[in-house]
């Protein structure tokens, strides 16, 4: 979602593939950033490979729908709808993660 915002120079028509290709590249960064931020720590692996399965389930199905019939059509099937709440919750979990690293670092323990 946010790296369409980022190239507005390119085509407005994006293909259904690339489309998944790039909110998937999305949800992996902001899981990758979280994980750097939070040192790799139990909790944020398990939370970071929860956020990972569940976007590639949001997204395989319809990719494979669309390879394997070749729609005339948008698809836009249930399971991707699900990658608008993936990718907030990625950032959102980054973002703690990066207040809580500032937080700890301006208040060490005695």
């Amino acid at each position: 979602m946010l790296f369409r915002y980022l190239f507005l120079g390119m085509d407005p028509t994006i293909d259904e593939i690339q489309l998944r290709i790039i909110y998937f590249t999305e949800l992996i960064f902001f899981i990758g950033l979280y994980q750097i931020t939070s040192r790799f720590s139990y909790q944020s692996m398990i939370l970071g490979t929860v956020l990972g399965v569940a976007g590639l389930t949001a997204l395989l199905p319809g990719a494979i729908y669309i390879l394997r019939y070749d729609p005339e059509d948008a698809v836009i099937d249930i399971t991707f709808l699900l990658i608008y709440l993936l990718e907030p919750l990625a950032i959102i979990a980054f973002l703690v993660a990066l207040c809580r690293r500032v937080y700890q670092k301006s208040h060490p323990k005695s």
